[in-house]
């Protein structure tokens, strides 16, 4: 972990390439508890440099009273093109284990990957390995918002397993 910006701490676990990105974070208060947000795939963030997104959960974890948060992912191929992830050789098995390595260690778990149709048998699976999952708001089919353009004075609510995706 490394020491960033008023003594906090950052970093992320990234393939020996750098194509996937496994897990991010960001520890504030270690005195808090942590928050894990599960999105559809990294962009441009890594372990010194956020982007829109990662600062957007940041906000949302502060603001409901978090020490840090871990950004997981669907897909751990990073790409600012979704479109790039289903032609990804992308080993699912290994994020997989992250995502659940993760979430012992975070209090809470918040979906917020929005609506890439491509995903839909995807997300079913990462749905079925959570017991009580959170999101911010849902779409009107049912899918977790994403983060980016959502109010900042959201509170988390339960993400029901019963969508339809």
């Amino acid at each position: 972990m490394e020491l960033f910006d008023n003594n906090k701490y950052s970093g992320a676990e990234f393939s020996e390439d750098r194509k996937y990105r496994y897990k991010l974070w960001r520890i504030w208060d270690e005195s808090k508890n942590k928050v894990q947000f599960i999105g559809l795939n990294p962009s441009s963030a890594n372990e010194t440099e956020p982007d829109n997104t990662l600062t957007r959960c940041i906000n949302f974890a502060k603001s409901w009273g978090f020490g840090g948060m871990f950004m997981t992912n669907l897909f751990a191929y990073v790409s600012t093109d979704p479109k790039k992830l289903i032609t990804s050789d992308e080993d699912l098995f290994k994020n997989n284990r992250v995502l659940l390595e993760v979430s012992v260690e975070c209090e809470m778990t918040v979906f917020c990957w929005g609506c890439f149709k491509e995903a839909k048998l995807r997300a079913k699976d990462i749905i079925e390995l959570f017991d009580e999952p959170f999101c911010i708001r849902k779409t009107k089919s049912g899918n977790p918002e994403h983060p980016l353009y959502l109010p900042g004075n959201l509170k988390p609510i339960r993400y029901k397993n019963n969508v339809n995706h």
